[in-house]
């Protein structure tokens, strides 16, 4: 498989409002279940689920950032977006 499968999958089944609203819910749920498990190898469980909305919510971020200009100054904010996004720390 090639391209973004799972951001592809959902923004055709549903609005890109709802994508972000459930993915931001899904972080702070697989946060609090990281910190409230008792196992190390439980951990890997929300940790999954995090990094699973992330790939789904981060990209459509992206794509309405992208799309609230027009063609000409998208190149502009993708890369301003992606040069602030490097700035924040690891």
């Amino acid at each position: 498989m090639t391209g973004p499968f799972l951001p592809a999958f959902f923004e055709t089944r549903t609005t890109k409002r709802r994508i972000v609203v459930a993915t931001l819910a899904l972080f702070a749920f697989s946060a609090l279940a990281f910190v409230a498990v008792p196992s190390g190898l439980l951990a890997f469980v929300p940790i999954a689920v995090f990094a699973i909305a992330f790939s789904v919510g981060y990209p459509t971020l992206l794509s309405i950032y992208s799309l609230s200009v027009d063609e000409t100054e998208q190149g502009w904010v993708m890369g301003v977006t992606t040069a602030l996004t490097r700035l924040a720390p690891a």
